[in-house]
């Protein structure tokens, strides 16, 4: 039901594989056991190279796109429709097409380096002032000032709090870890309906 889906030109369903390393297993003699945290990472983390390398390609020829985190939420019946065999899940979506450009927002700065780089040693010391900095910047660029979640509906007890003009990134990064509907709870029974069983 997302309109930047329906409107896109090409939809990818971008799958972590464990079932082409269960067929190389087989193909040498040797059984595959899925069941480690490790090669499900692995999965994970070589989709997600391909499908950044992918984007990059297709914005370095004029096309634009966007990641689809949205694709978890229905797993079962993506899986169905796209034929998935066991081992195998949509970690991710992605729209590409032509952008309108009339239409494209500009582009939102990225949170300073010292936010997220560390060096030698992780020191989180400055984050709350690299945070509240940023927030800032996100409010005075009005950023988030449609994108408001309502968690009213699905937090017990939710109410606002956020006066008008203060929505900005912490709010909103707050609002999407809290919301039960990013927890996506049954990707686990997915996962181990596709035979992933984890040790």
């Amino acid at each position: 039901g997302q309109r930047q889906i329906v409107d896109c030109d090409v939809f990818i369903a971008h799958c972590a594989d464990l079932n082409r390393a269960k067929h190389i297993c087989e193909q040498a003699g040797y059984d595959f056991d899925a069941r480690f945290m490790e090669y499900f990472l692995l999965g994970v983390i070589d989709v997600t190279i391909f499908a950044q390398t992918a984007l990059a390609a297709a914005e370095a020829v004029g096309l634009g796109g966007c990641m689809i985190g949205g694709a978890r939420n229905h797993p079962f019946e993506l899986a169905k429709v796209l034929g998935l065999p066991p081992l195998v899940f949509v970690a991710f979506g992605m729209t590409l097409g032509v952008p309108l450009w009339e239409k494209v927002p500009p582009q939102r700065p990225r949170l300073p380096l010292d936010g997220v780089v560390h060096r030698e040693t992780y020191d989180d010391a400055g984050l709350d002032r690299t945070h509240a900095a940023y927030d800032q910047l996100s409010r005075e660029m009005g950023m988030y000032g449609k994108r408001r979640i309502d968690l009213v509906e699905r937090v017990p007890g939710w109410q606002e709090r956020t006066p008008e003009g203060q929505y900005g990134w912490i709010e909103h990064s707050a609002r999407r870890w809290i919301d039960p509907a990013a927890r996506r709870l049954d990707i686990r029974p997915f996962l181990d309906q596709q035979g992933f069983g984890f040790e």
